[in-house]
């Protein structure tokens, strides 16, 4: 595996995923049921220097690492709000959330608050 990690750093190889697989992830990682139990600052480590090499494809890049900054300095949200508003962030669009967890991030919860 070693030499296919630095194949894929120097783009000898590429390998393509995409978000759902990175949610997948942190979804384990982050698990309380198994094994694991990482913080979300321990996955994003983990996980940005995999998302950093230079093979792997994959859309949204950037604003998966907006996403994985954001759940680790705000624990107490889950990725997919992280993610969604990595991706508010990119399209400049003012954060907007049905879950009580992306409010703690400061976001307007649509549910609760009048237009």
């Amino acid at each position: 595996m070693g030499c296919q990690k630095q194949k894929l750093a120097v783009s000898e190889i590429e390998a393509t995923t995409n978000e759902a697989v990175i949610v997948e992830i942190c979804y384990v990682l982050s698990s309380k049921k198994l094994a694991y139990q990482l913080t979300p600052y321990e996955i994003k480590e983990r996980l940005i220097p995999i998302l950093s090499l230079k093979g792997l494809k994959i859309d949204h890049k950037r604003i998966l690492f907006d996403a994985l900054n954001i759940y680790a300095e705000h624990n107490n949200i889950d990725f997919v709000d992280a993610l969604n508003i990595g991706h508010m962030n990119d399209e400049s669009i003012e954060p907007t959330s049905w879950t009580q967890s992306a409010n703690k991030y400061c976001v307007r919860n649509i549910a609760t608050t009048p237009a």
